[in-house]
C-alpha cells in the first residue's frame, strides 16, 4: 500500500502493462492490430476443413521431406530455377522463339502433314503461334494462343 495517497500498489504486471501502454506510438498500435487481424484471418481459414486438410498434407511432406534430408536438396533446386530465370535475358528468349519457328518450319517443309502432326501450345502472349492460324499450317493439329495450362493439358491428352 502506498503510504502517502492511501492506494494499493500497483503489482509488477499492472507496472509493466502501464509502462508498455504509454511507450507505444500509434505506428506501433497500427501494425499490432494489422497482425492480430492476419491472425484471426488464418485460423478463420483454418476452420475450413479442406484448408486444414491441406495444411497437414503439406506439413506431413515437409516433415518427411526433413526427415530424409531431402529439404536442402528441394531449396537447392527452386534456387537454382530461380537463378536460371534470372540469368535469362530477352535476347535469349528471342532466340529461343526464333530457334521453335525454324523448328517449326523445317518440319513442315520436310514432312507431309499425314507424316508429322504439331500440337502448338502458347502460355504466354501467343504472338509467335499467330501467323500458324492465319496461314492455316496443315501440320498443324492444334494451335493454341494464350492458353491456360489446363487447356494446354488438355490439347495433350
Amino acid at each position: 500500500m502506498d503510504t502517502l495517497t492511501g492506494t494499493a500498489s500497483p503489482s509488477p504486471l499492472e507496472m509493466v502493462g502501464r509502462a508498455a501502454a504509454e511507450a507505444m506510438t500509434d505506428g506501433m498500435v497500427e501494425r499490432l492490430a494489422i497482425t492480430s487481424a492476419h491472425g484471426l484471418e488464418l485460423l478463420d481459414r483454418l476452420n475450413d476443413d479442406e484448408t486444414r486438410a491441406a495444411v497437414h498434407h503439406a506439413l506431413d511432406a515437409l516433415t518427411t521431406l526433413h526427415r530424409t534430408g531431402q529439404i536442402d536438396t528441394l531449396v537447392q533446386v527452386v534456387s537454382l530455377a530461380h537463378a536460371a530465370k534470372a540469368a535469362l535475358t530477352d535476347s535469349m528468349v528471342e532466340r529461343l522463339c526464333q530457334f521453335i519457328e525454324v523448328m517449326v518450319t523445317n518440319l513442315a517443309l520436310w514432312y507431309a502433314p499425314d507424316q508429322v502432326e504439331l500440337y502448338l501450345i502458347d502460355f504466354k502472349q501467343g504472338v509467335e503461334f499467330k501467323t500458324y492460324v492465319t496461314h492455316k499450317l496443315p501440320h498443324a493439329r492444334a494451335v493454341a494462343i494464350e492458353s491456360d495450362r489446363e487447356f494446354g493439358l488438355s490439347i495433350l491428352r
